[in-house]
């Protein structure tokens, strides 16, 4: 089985974004920031697989029927898909230039490690690691 990595949904900007964008009932929001979720941490666009990277406590039965159900039920109207689409881009981006800005930053910051006289470098070691 895979490791669950509970997220409170409702506080999600994945679950905000498809709250703004669509006019769905919190329920099927839900469901498919589940199936989102579950799709970006197995890799994997396989309904078994993502039923059981599911952050929920019901059943992997119970998962799969839910996204079956979902996806037999429910049509995706072209023009919303394509704004979701386009808005998760951005997303995406945003998170890409901030991560790409923060590591320009700490290498920009980071101190050189000495070298002594005999050639090694010279490591501080932490005798007192903060836990």
């Amino acid at each position: 089985m895979y490791k669950n990595t509970k997220v409170d949904s409702k506080n999600t900007e994945l679950f905000e974004l498809f709250k703004a964008t669509t006019n769905w009932h919190k329920a099927r929001i839900k469901c498919i920031v589940l199936i989102v979720q579950a799709m970006i941490k197995l890799q994997s666009v396989s309904y078994t697989k993502i039923a059981q990277g599911f952050d929920s406590n019901a059943t992997y039965e119970s998962n799969l029927r839910r996204i079956q159900r979902f996806f037999a039920k429910f049509y995706f109207d072209p023009i919303l898909f394509s704004k979701l689409i386009f808005k998760l881009i951005a997303v995406v981006a945003i998170a890409f230039i901030w991560a790409y800005l923060a590591g320009i930053d700490k290498h920009e910051n980071l101190k050189p490690i000495k070298t002594k006289k005999h050639g090694r470098k010279a490591y501080k070691h932490n005798t007192n690691p903060k836990r």
